[in-house]
């Protein structure tokens, strides 16, 4: 046989001319009646004779918008009926295109929104820049009805494919559950990838149920291993503890699987569930996922188990019996550990996590602690005292009494009697509010009469009568009683103690060393001293409210000896006395501003020497340190000394009055005005060098 190209080869492989097929296809077609052929058609889904009708030409001229085809699948399809008016608007294939293409009309966006107001498939940013076009009424009501009915096959078509997958999730479920041993639902929950096959709208086969197997094996294989191995150790766990209290093991169902961050196991507890999980896994190290695990040899681990789970409760009976055997009457305390559970806690975390040489001591400690706690809840509620970091009572007295009998509190003696504690700490308030109303007594006995409210209301003065020391203070003018009661109100407070801001003569300090002198223990107790201390806490507050003029004048009223035992009433010549006593100290201070301008690098601002003034009469907020030097300046330069110099004042307190100016200076408003001063000082100190 002579050989053949490839070319030759090519054209004795044609056997029949592609026009010929063509032909041959179009004569079949022409012999097809068109009724017969739109019958045909009818048995088709509209998309289909959409790409039918671009097969060629006389399929194209059999699928045309005027073909009958066109109106049975229309029909067919129940699609709302196109009005009469708008027949030469749209036609039936026209629906059809809309519905069954993709791809806006307007830009190579992918899109099946169709927009029919417009009549045409367009996407968002299209819709935006179309106008739409006046048709008649008609016509608009059959797009509300178009919107509808594509509304409707949506939510029908979301229907169905919710029942799919509901279908495929039951049928997996199924075919899991036929298998030798059965994986369960809760298997199956537990597998990170079982919510993913079950989403896709498509039934299971035999051959989509192979790939789903082959998928999950791994997962299903990893949480059958790890309920297995869990469930082992759980039935260990519980034939190890078996006489021993569920309370010391109630942990076990729900965190064995989590160890590695459960904080409820102890430290060698989890260290033995790790060991076992590591020998659980070595068994069932050999086993595929779909084969049935072994069943658990628990002899295998049960003395080891013994061992180390039964030590820390051991060790606590063995605790418990040592101290009952030295202190019996805590034996309810410690009964009452087993009944509640946050106690029950700490104590297990000592015979748990805590070193052995440590657990006695530990647990004799909270012992300890918590026998403190019980005694001092039966005497006050648990919002008034706290026993950590260190006991307080938050009464007035009350953490000074405790310590007072402490020996009471002492865990160690059965000495504790509850009434009899109660009775005691009655008597020390009743000490105390003999010493606040002894307070108040003296000092109404000396305070001026004009300094007592007389615009005080009945109900003001009923109020008085109910607290309990007044039954010490009723042969007194219930209105004297009430102003003096008034400026020392802070002296019985512990909380909510309002002072004046800025404290310039440490009124808080005052309070708390009032109330040392008031609680101090009997044979401490000093009352002459008590008297002076509350003595000038009185007469300050008395000065701020009846005056409040500042330290500047309240120095004039020193220097002149009123106080509240004589009133602050001035008369015109006192008046005029007072004025030029502020207006000296006023001079005294301008003249150390000027000597320190002329001194230091710097122009000082204009408002230092208001600053100054407002300083020295305590009307600046500043740390304590600042109101010590401001008070020391203040002595120098009041009236009634002598020997004030400027240059002395300047040399006594340069490093403060430079601070002051230093602070001004740091001020952003004062750097914007002297920055270019500071420029120029640098710039000349870098070429003298």
């Amino acid at each position: 046989m002579p050989f053949q190209t490839s070319g030759s080869l090519r054209r004795s492989k044609r056997l029949t001319l592609p026009s010929q097929r063509s032909a041959y296809g179009s004569r079949s077609f022409n012999i097809l009646p068109t009724e017969l052929f739109d019958d045909v058609c009818a048995y088709l889904e509209p998309v289909d004779v959409l790409n039918l009708g671009c097969v060629n030409r006389r399929l194209a001229s059999l699928t045309t918008s005027h073909s009958r085809i066109w109106r049975i699948l229309y029909k067919n399809a129940g699609l709302p009926a196109i009005p009469t008016t708008a027949a030469n608007i749209v036609s039936h294939k026209q629906v059809f295109s809309l519905i069954s293409r993709v791809g806006c009309s307007r830009c190579p966006t992918k899109t099946k929104q169709v927009n029919w107001r417009l009549l045409q498939r367009v996407c968002v940013k299209c819709t935006q820049l179309s106008e739409v076009q006046l048709w008649n009424k008609e016509f608009f009501e059959w797009v509300e009805e178009m919107k509808n009915f594509e509304a409707a096959r949506v939510k029908e078509r979301l229907n169905e494919i919710e029942e799919i997958k509901g279908q495929r999730h039951w049928d997996i479920l199924r075919r899991f559950g036929a298998m030798n041993p059965p994986i369960s639902e809760d298997i199956l929950d537990e597998c990170e990838g079982f919510e993913r096959v079950c989403e896709p709208p498509v039934p299971i086969t035999d051959r989509i149920f192979a790939n789903i197997k082959r998928l999950l094996a791994p997962q299903i294989r990893s949480v059958r291993v790890q309920e297995t191995w869990t469930e082992w150790y759980i039935q260990l766990h519980t034939i190890a503890m078996e006489g021993i209290p569920k309370s010391w093991n109630g942990y076990m169902s729900m965190d064995v699987p989590s160890i590695d961050y459960s904080e409820n196991v102890a430290g060698k507890d989890l260290n033995f569930i790790r060991w076992c999980r590591h020998e659980f896994l070595a068994d069932l190290d050999t086993y595929q996922w779909s084969d049935a695990f072994p069943a658990f040899n628990v002899d295998k681990y049960l003395e080891e188990a013994r061992r180390v789970l039964r030590a820390p409760y051991e060790k606590y009976v063995e605790a418990e019996r040592d101290i009952l055997n030295r202190m019996p009457h805590l034996k309810t305390i410690l009964d009452d550990f087993k009944d509640n559970d946050c106690d029950l806690e700490d104590l297990q975390d000592i015979f748990w996590n805590v070193d052995e040489k440590c657990q006695a001591e530990k647990f004799e400690q909270l012992i300890q602690s918590e026998v403190l706690f019980s005694r001092l809840e039966e005497l006050f509620h648990p919002n008034i005292f706290q026993t950590l970091p260190a006991v307080e009572i938050h009464l007035l007295g009350g953490t000074q009494w405790f310590y007072q009998n402490l020996d009471a509190f002492d865990y160690k003696f059965d000495s504790w009697n509850g009434d009899v504690m109660k009775a005691s700490f009655l008597a020390w308030q009743d000490t105390i509010a003999i010493r606040i109303t002894t307070v108040y007594r003296h000092i109404t006995a000396k305070c001026s009469p004009k300094l007592f409210d007389t615009n005080l209301l009945d109900n003001q003065i009923a109020q008085l009568m109910g607290p309990y020391e007044w039954h010490y203070l009723s042969d007194l003018d219930p209105r004297a009683v009430l102003t003096v009661r008034g400026f020392l109100e802070n002296i019985t407070r512990l909380t909510n103690i309002h002072e004046g801001y800025p404290d310039y003569h440490g009124m808080r300090k005052k309070v708390a060393e009032i109330q040392s002198l008031l609680t101090e223990p009997a044979a401490t107790f000093n009352e002459a001293k008590l008297f002076a201390e509350s003595s000038l806490y009185f007469n300050r507050k008395c000065y701020f409210h009846t005056i409040g003029l500042g330290l500047i004048v309240e120095k004039f009223y020193v220097s002149k000896g009123l106080d509240f035992t004589t009133g602050f009433d001035l008369d015109d010549a006192g008046v005029i006395e007072r004025r030029e006593w502020q207006n000296k100290v006023d001079e005294r201070l301008e003249a150390i501003a000027e000597a320190l301008n002329k001194n230091y690098m710097l122009v000082i601002p204009p408002a230092f020497s208001a600053r100054l003034k407002s300083v020295v009469n305590g009307s600046f907020c500043g740390q304590e340190s600042d109101y010590v030097m401001a008070k020391a300046l203040l002595m120098d330069v009041l009236p009634s000394n002598t020997l004030f110099g400027v240059d002395k004042c300047l040399k006594v307190h340069e490093d403060f009055l430079n601070g002051m100016a230093n602070k001004m200076l740091e001020n952003p408003r004062y750097q914007e005005i002297y920055f270019p001063v500071f420029e120029s000082l640098w710039m000349a100190d870098v070429r003298n060098r």
